[in-house]
């Protein structure tokens, strides 16, 4: 999922959410995100098995689109795609199914909260992501990013989060979301959020 951070941030800038791991009050009654690796996260990279899914998605199809909050968001996203790039003659950047679901997934609105919560928890075993998680069909939007990977470089590029409670990990080692989140180029957009609380910024590889 480390890898796929920076392709959001180029390919679609709406995506937000809050940080992993779980939360501490301190005295003064202020919540504390405590971040680790976030070991029961789903890992969305689909390393070695991406045929597979692709040949899964019809299936796929008629079980998640039984949630009417997946499917009104999908059907909003195909809108409008066909109303924006549906008679373009200009070349398409991403396939159409990438599209629509870079446009569905990146919406601010309920099936981006579902999303994140599923993801969160979505890698506990391999029998919870079977029979428990409920958006396999985001792997049409994991697709669409790869083309933004670039290798991993020896100096990070430097994102910005806002958030209104503060962020604690350890001094030293990597820690994930666990989730999608959104990272920013730049912080004056935070700040104009009024998310510059407690201002980090992140180190995200390439």
């Amino acid at each position: 999922m480390e890898q796929l951070a920076l392709g959001w941030v180029l390919l679609a800038s709406t995506l937000f959410g809050t940080a992993a791991t779980c939360s501490r009050r301190d005295v003064r009654g202020i919540t504390k995100k405590v971040m680790d690796m976030a070991w029961d996260s789903f890992d969305d990279q689909y390393q070695d098995c991406s045929r597979k899914m692709e040949e899964k998605l019809e299936t796929v199809n008629r079980t998640e689109f039984k949630n009417k909050v997946y499917k009104d968001t999908w059907k909003n996203a195909s809108e409008h795609w066909q109303k924006q790039w549906g008679n373009s003659n200009r070349p398409q950047v991403l396939p159409q199914e990438q599209a629509v679901a870079v446009l569905a997934y990146t919406h601010r609105g309920d099936l981006s909260n579902q999303l994140n919560k599923a993801t969160h928890k979505g890698g506990r075993s391999l029998m919870h992501y079977l029979e428990s998680f409920p958006f396999r069909r985001a792997f049409l939007r994991t697709e669409a990013v790869h083309p933004c990977i670039r290798p991993r470089a020896p100096n990070a590029t430097r994102l910005y989060r806002g958030t209104t409670e503060p962020l604690y990990g350890p001094a030293r080692g990597d820690v994930r979301f666990g989730q999608f989140t959104l990272h920013l180029p730049r912080h004056e957009g935070l700040l104009s959020a009024d998310l510059s609380q407690y201002l980090r910024y992140l180190p995200a590889s390439h």
